[in-house]
């Protein structure tokens, strides 16, 4: 059986678990596509421009990549039978990545709920929401020019490190990497202008986060959206302002190291809100409001799928897709314990399968 690589930290997590379970537990071969390598997807997609594959209308024949862009590498993949099984997969990424195409042609199979339940968005710290209430509203934040400059002062006066030097520092080493970066529509950081901040610009929850900053109260509330450009630079902002109780909007989700972070002299993990976006009447992705960029992200079950030969080659593990379950307090367990391990002599590969046995071990998998 073939699982594919994580590509974020709670898919990690999810592809681990099944993974150690499926091997140790049941005695199944099992292997990861493309490799063992944790970061392989990583690597594989460092500088990689979405409009260079080469099914794209405006691609190079000689030097287009043979791979789909994230997140339709997920479904690509199945259909060209390069591995079987995924755990984790959101409906924002379904939407995003043509899946349900996949899915009308018979290419992919769906296999239900995780029983994680996926919460992403913008979200300010606990502490904002109980001194401020009125901060989460979109009207004030576009409107209220103190309020606007309290948070600008936060990440470039009173944080560890000026965030708008540590974004340009990322993205500004060359014109092709700026223009990586440009190619998604997104602002730029400056400094008269507050920032809701995120991780990766491939993300689907980035792209709806630039949508809303553009089109929120009808006509945007002058914000910039700014991608960090990995997980680990947005967590570190995050820490450095959670700690020194400093006012931000990141655009965070759950499950997520963020969640499952104990910061010292604290007793519980770091807490978060919402911000008040409209809402999302049928609470999903395929509603008029969030295709229009103009209402929050939906909450709602992380999602499986599975290559169809299973069916007929393997169709135990159809059976144990559709029965395997997990918790999002679980797969925040796992990540956290995946942080904890520090051992410069083991790989990434051997750090997931460490906090996965860990987990296992201590919830009597």
């Amino acid at each position: 059986v073939r699982l594919i690589q994580g590509y974020y930290p709670s898919q990690f997590a999810m592809q681990y678990a099944a993974f150690v379970y499926l091997k140790e537990r049941m005695g199944i071969t099992v292997s990861f596509y493309p490799s063992n390598d944790a970061n392989a997807l990583f690597d594989r997609y460092d500088g990689y421009l979405a409009s260079n594959w080469c099914n794209a209308s405006n691609a190079n024949a000689s030097t287009c990549s043979p791979y789909a862009p994230y997140p339709q590498f997920y479904f690509e993949h199945i259909k060209q039978d390069d591995y079987d099984l995924l755990f984790e997969i959101w409906d924002l990424m379904i939407q995003s990545g043509k899946g349900f195409e996949y899915q009308q042609k018979d290419e992919v199979v769906m296999g239900g709920m995780s029983g994680v339940y996926s919460e992403g968005g913008w979200f300010v710290p606990r502490y904002v929401y109980d001194d401020h209430p009125e901060w989460i509203l979109p009207f004030n934040l576009k409107n209220d020019a103190a309020l606007r400059q309290t948070f600008i002062d936060a990440y470039t006066n009173h944080s560890d490190v000026d965030y708008v030097a540590r974004w340009w520092s990322l993205w500004n080493t060359s014109t092709e990497k700026l223009a990586e970066y440009e190619q998604h529509g997104y602002g730029t950081p400056n400094y008269s202008t507050p920032i809701i901040f995120g991780s990766y610009e491939e993300y689907s929850i980035s792209s709806h986060s630039n949508e809303l900053v553009q089109n929120l109260l009808g006509s945007g509330i002058d914000w910039t959206f700014a991608a960090f450009g990995s997980e680990s630079e947005l967590s570190a902002f995050v820490v450095d302002l959670y700690a020194k109780q400093l006012p931000f909007i990141a655009t965070i989700y759950s499950p997520h190291l963020d969640f499952a972070t104990l910061l010292p002299g604290h007793s519980e993990y770091m807490q978060f809100e919402r911000i008040a976006l409209p809402r999302n009447p049928n609470n999903d992705v395929q509603d008029i409001c969030f295709v229009d960029g103009e209402c929050t992200f939906p909450l709602s079950p992380v999602l499986k799928i599975a290559n169809p030969r299973l069916a007929t080659e393997f169709p135990e593990i159809l059976d144990f897709l559709t029965a395997y379950k997990m918790s999002t307090n679980h797969v925040n367990e796992i990540v956290a314990y995946y942080h904890e391990v520090a051992d410069a002599q083991l790989t990434e590969h051997e750090r997931w399968i460490n906090a996965t046995c860990k987990w296992l071990k201590e919830n009597n998998v």
